[in-house]
Parts: structure tokens; C-alpha cells; sequence
């Protein structure tokens, strides 16, 4: 996973860490490159470490310490508010530390284990400098420092941007000019379990065209798509964040807005 498309987080190379090391190594490992363990905030964060750990093949630690299985505290000394164990609370009778799963079925979700006896492979997480950007409340701040909304409906495609423009801001369908913007939306929809989502592009007289305005110099289709004959619109498949075409009126993708920039 390219490190742009990242930039809270990057796995550590094979030449560091060629094996899964004890919690405590992967700590010392991370301080000597200028980082800490994992500390999780929201489902966007989750979702991140998350495909990394997948596309890697690889279960990693958390830094997270555990002294029962209701009082949990990242390694900087705060206390969660955000939880995604796999049975709801910690199973101390495991160990007091916790990684982050990518079974099947289990994907995402923390699993408690021993700090000192069990070996999981290290996500590093390093703080970079960052615009400084509020998103209102209800917004997630995706990775590419726009702020999103994510409601859970499914909605014909005008519908669809009805609903943004009717909020309170300056919102759109999401426009995409980039790589990186296309991960950020896409993690944000895994986030929210959604399987695919309308954007704000559509095929007009003058051909495709983004509903904001913004210019059309990006795009990442799946194989022999666009296909016209298959509907005017274009949907993102989450999991593969690649696009097809869509009908416009058929209430078959979820929404995601986009906040015009602040």
C-alpha cells in the first residue's frame, strides 16, 4: 500500500522487521523510526490499519494495554472512545494486550493477547504535519483532509444530491481527481459497511462531467467500463474502490457528501 495514500500510518519493512516480534519489541522497533504503536479513534482509523494489515497478510499490534476486560488504555495514557473488540470488551484471560484481526469474519475487529508470549507483526503510526482542518460535527475528516458526511440511505442519483445540498453547507456528490482522494473515500464508505456508492459524476451532451464543476482529469474504472448502455451515472464498488456505470434512477447506491473545501 503506497505510503501517500496512508499518511497516519506505514507498515515497517521487511529489512526492519522481517518477523513478528513481541508487543514490547514492536514499540522499541516503532520509537527507533519516529513512531508509535496504533492508537484508534474512529472507524476511518480502524478501517486503515485495517487494510494495511490485509494487504500486508499480516496481524499487528495494537498499543493498547488492557488491566481488565472493562479498563483498557492506549500506550500515550488515554482511555478509549472508540471500541471494536471482537466480543465487545477485552479478554484478559488471553493476555493484556490486544492486535488487530484480519480472519474472515473478524476483519477489523480487536482480539485480546499476551504481551509477552504471542508475536504479531507492527504498524507503525507517525504523526506528520497536517492542515489544520475542522470538520463539522457529523463530518469525518477523511485522510486526504476533506470532510465527508455519510448518511445511511440508498437514493436515486439526483435524490442523491439533493440530499447533500440540502444540508446546512457547502456540499456535493464527491468529485475525485486523485488516487489519493479515491482511497479516502473509499475508506470512509468501508467504514460505514456500505458496498457501493454513487459519485457526483454523470454523462451529459458534452460527455462525463463532475455535478460541482470540478475538472474532469481523473478517473479509475474497472475493465471495459465506462459502458453507456448500462446507465448515465457511476457508482464506486467500496471494496475495490474501482467505478461503473450505474442507472441514474435506480435507489441501488448509498451517498457519500463531499464539504467544499473550508
Amino acid at each position: 500500500m503506497a505510503e501517500k495514500e496512508f499518511k497516519k500510518f506505514r507498515i515497517l519493512s521487511k529489512t526492519l522487521l522481517p518477523t513478528p516480534v513481541r508487543k514490547g519489541e514492536g514499540e522499541q522497533r516503532c520509537l527507533a523510526e519516529g513512531g508509535v504503536l496504533p492508537k484508534i479513534s474512529d472507524p476511518l482509523q480502524n478501517a486503515i490499519v485495517t487494510k494495511i494489515s490485509s494487504d500486508a497478510s499480516v496481524v499487528t499490534w495494537l498499543g493498547l494495554s488492557c488491566s481488565s476486560n472493562t479498563n483498557c488504555q492506549w500506550d500515550d495514557g488515554t482511555f478509549l472512545n472508540f471500541n471494536n473488540f471482537d466480543s465487545g470488551s477485552a479478554d484478559i484471560s488471553r493476555g493484556n494486550c490486544a492486535f488487530i484481526n484480519v480472519a474472515s469474519g473478524k476483519e477489523g475487529k480487536w482480539t485480546s493477547a499476551d504481551c509477552t508470549s504471542d508475536f504479531k507483526a507492527v504498524i507503525c503510526q507517525k504523526s506528520l504535519s497536517q492542515p489544520n482542518i475542522t470538520c463539522p460535527d457529523s463530518y469525518i475528516k477523511g485522510s486526504d483532509d476533506r470532510c465527508y458526511f455519510a448518511p445511511n440511505i440508498k437514493l436515486q442519483f439526483n435524490n442523491a444530491e439533493s440530499v447533500c445540498t440540502d444540508t446546512s453547507f457547502d456540499t456535493n456528490l464527491v468529485s475525485i481527481t486523485s488516487d489519493e482522494e479515491n482511497s479516502a473515500i473509499q475508506l470512509i464508505s468501508q467504514a460505514a459497511h456500505f458496498t457501493d456508492i454513487f459519485i457526483g459524476l454523470q454523462l451529459g451532451q458534452n460527455g462525463f462531467a463532475w455535478i460541482d464543476g470540478t475538472p474532469y482529469i481523473y478517473d479509475n474504472y474497472e475493465d471495459r467500463q465506462p459502458n453507456v448502455r448500462a446507465g448515465n451515472c457511476v457508482a464506486m464498488n467500496v471494496i475495490t474502490g474501482k467505478w461503473r456505470s450505474v442507472p441514474c434512477d435506480q435507489p441501488m447506491s448509498n451517498v457519500i457528501c463531499m464539504l467544499e473545501k473550508m
